[in-house]
């Protein structure tokens, strides 16, 4: 028998030994948990066929699951894995550079922050603008679909719901498959492509002055651009790629919970009678408390809470709390980007147009789910037009 033939005997035999073990070993776990009532395939072949099940349908199957024991007090347990590396497979998505060196983070919580009012001005041209695009001015109620997320840059959508979709492909597979697959679905090379044309003139005229002034010049703009160059100015990682990557990075951290948080703010509004339309126009509280309780909107609540003594500080849309997660609690938590940007869209929605939901319906949109995570219903219809005084 040739070495060659050797070889190909002995890979067959560790494959199959492998392949073995493995099957066995998810029998006997499958018969040490037999007695604990469970939904979805459990055999060690169709166990990746229930988790791209889960995806689409998990809303339906946590509810068969409570369906089969409705008497007992069960808890439900959702394995939510701390590590963003494997969650977001960051290394596939977004490139190492960003899981190794977080110094952008750093520049969203503080910089950022602290210009937010420096650079309003831009943001008020961008809502004005956006906002005359997609809802063009009409005297009759005029119905848009889709509305959420118009409001940003193209590039930014698509990247921003490609990282995502790609990160859950990802996750489907074996742990010694992803290299492969993250290669196939990442869409960090074909994205960083168009930004470049969008960004790599004026970020590499940006990085040419900082080397040529050594950082500091007449007229240094005030961007994010510079604010990275200031934050890493000798970085490891001070790459032309590199800082366009994140800046793509940042908005996308920005996108999804200012748009689901307007969205939602939107349908609320669009149900709402014309007294507290009014209300809110006055005191615009764009965000609502949104569980799986019986609470009824309530467009004071949060200027009641804060109005007891020693609550002033409290109840704010930018204040985290156990009970109030829309931008995350603890040292996580970076909201003050997005409350800004969705007040601000919403003030000028208010102040500018009457919105109803289609047939003037009085019910929010059934939202739509992805795995364990929903979101606003992305074809439901809202009619427009422009304020009458």
């Amino acid at each position: 028998m040739s070495s060659l033939a050797n070889f190909l005997y002995l890979l067959l035999s560790v494959g199959g030994f492998f392949l073995v073990s493995s099957i066995i070993r998810a029998q006997l776990n499958t018969y040490r948990l037999r007695h604990i009532p469970t939904v979805g395939p459990s055999s060690f072949l169709k166990t990746s066929f229930g988790s791209a099940e889960f995806v689409n349908h998990a809303r339906e199957i946590i509810q068969e699951g409570y369906d089969k024991s409705p008497s007992l007090n069960i808890s439900f347990t959702l394995y939510l894995n701390t590590d963003s590396t494997l969650f977001m497979q960051t290394d596939y998505t977004m490139g190492k550079p960003i899981r190794i060196n977080l110094y952008h983070f750093d520049v969203f919580k503080t910089t950022l922050t602290r210009n937010i009012s420096a650079r309003f001005s831009d943001v008020r041209d961008e809502i004005v603008a956006a906002c005359a695009e997609e809802i063009p001015a009409t005297e009759e109620l005029e119905l848009q679909t889709g509305f959420w997320l118009v409001f940003l840059c193209k590039l930014n959508i698509e990247f921003a719901g490609d990282v995502f979709k790609a990160a859950v492909i990802i996750t489907l597979f074996p742990d010694f498959l992803p290299p492969i697959v993250g290669t196939i679905v990442s869409p960090l090379e074909r994205t960083l492509r168009r930004a470049m044309g969008h960004l790599g003139p004026i970020t590499q005229d940006r990085m040419n002055d900082y080397d040529q002034y050594d950082g500091d010049w007449p007229d240094k703009p005030n961007d994010l651009i510079t604010w990275l160059l200031d934050e890493n100015p000798q970085g490891e990682y001070l790459t032309f790629r590199d800082l366009i990557m994140r800046v793509l990075e940042i908005n996308l951290a920005a996108i999804h919970p200012t748009s689901m948080l307007y969205t939602n703010s939107l349908f609320q509004l669009a149900i709402q009678p014309p007294e507290v339309v009014a209300a809110l126009r006055g005191e615009i509280e764009s965000d609502r408390y949104q569980d799986a309780s019986n609470l009824k909107f309530k467009p004071s609540r949060f200027t009641d809470m804060r109005s007891k003594d020693g609550e002033g500080i409290k109840h704010h849309m930018f204040t985290p709390s156990p009970d109030y997660l829309s931008f995350g609690t603890g040292k996580h938590a970076c909201c003050f980007l997005s409350v800004n940007s969705i007040k601000s869209l919403f003030s000028h929605t208010l102040l500018t147009s009457d919105v109803k939901l289609e047939g003037d319906k009085k019910e929010i949109p059934e939202p739509v789910w992805f795995g364990r995570d929903t979101g606003p219903n992305r074809t439901a219809k809202i009619s427009f037009r422009n304020r009458k005084f």
